[in-house]
């Protein structure tokens, strides 16, 4: 006899989407005194401030370096409330200007 097979996992679109975040942005309203202390490479904590926004990333030492606003940033919001985690690793900066790469963490 052969058996019945298993049907494993199959994640929902939402959740397939959430787990594979890659956005390249710019941090919106970037704090000097902090970017000045980041160097490419860093990572910073992607946080939701409830109940829907903003989207700041934070230094390991919880300092603000701006606020995340990517096209679709309600997908990536979305993502956040149902319990994704992200991090934006900093790819380069140039004067004021900060870019970081937001992916799953």
């Amino acid at each position: 006899m052969s058996g019945g097979g298993g049907g494993g996992y199959y994640p929902s679109d939402e959740s397939l989407k959430c787990n594979q975040v890659s956005i390249l942005t710019q941090l919106a309203s970037p704090v000097a005194a902090v970017i000045a202390t980041l160097r490419q490479g860093d990572e910073l904590v992607v946080r939701l401030t409830p109940p829907a926004g903003p989207v700041e990333a934070i230094t390991v030492g919880g300092q603000v370096a701006g606020a995340l606003l990517p096209p679709g940033i309600s997908d990536l919001i979305n993502c956040m409330v149902n319990g994704f985690h992200y991090k934006a690793t900093v790819r380069s900066i140039n004067g004021g200007n900060c870019q970081v790469l937001i992916t799953n963490r």
